[in-house]
């Protein structure tokens, strides 16, 4: 999507005179920046890569999660701590996908990089360094999905349960 696309490239901006703490400042610059370069498909660059990376992630993530979460006995892992595991395993899992994605968003100019995630994936290999390229990123990942999924799993089924408990 467009609001991905420029989250990833304003995250990927480095230098260039930019004085704030994190080295970029903001999506819509990025967005601007984008538009006045690649006009408006260029805010879709990426497209294919992200959905072959968030259909795995998640599908790994609910998966992962149904397993954990149990029966519903009273052993049963709590919501927070089965979408933690949940979240690091869906993350552990899909990092080489992840970092196809962000190559191509990034860099998926077919005059400058990797067009798209054939392309990322072959010149990952041919760098004759592609075990850590693929899985760079890996511990930030893990911490910031052990984070997000006790979060996201604490809500989903805290509100299934206000939900549930509306019906009655």
């Amino acid at each position: 999507t467009p609001f991905d696309v420029a989250e990833t490239k304003a995250m990927a901006v480095t230098g260039g005179g930019n004085n704030s703490l994190l080295g970029w400042d903001g999506s819509l610059n990025a967005v601007s920046a984008v538009l006045a370069s690649e006009g408006i498909t260029g805010l879709y660059r990426g497209y294919g890569a992200n959905v072959a990376y968030k259909l795995p992630a998640d599908a790994a993530k609910f998966l992962a999660y149904e397993a954990l979460k149990g029966t519903g006995s009273a052993s049963a892992l709590p919501p927070g701590v089965s979408g933690a595991l949940a979240t690091l395993v869906a993350n552990a899992v899909t990092t080489p996908l992840d970092v196809v994605r962000t190559r191509v968003m990034v860099e998926g100019d077919a005059r400058k990089g990797s067009s798209n995630v054939v392309a990322a994936f072959k010149d990952i290999f041919a760098s004759g360094d592609a075990t850590r390229q693929l899985w760079s990123g890996l511990n930030w990942r893990i911490a910031r999905g052990i984070i997000a999924g006790a979060i996201q799993f604490s809500v989903l089924e805290g509100t299934k349960s206000a939900v549930e408990g509306g019906r009655r």
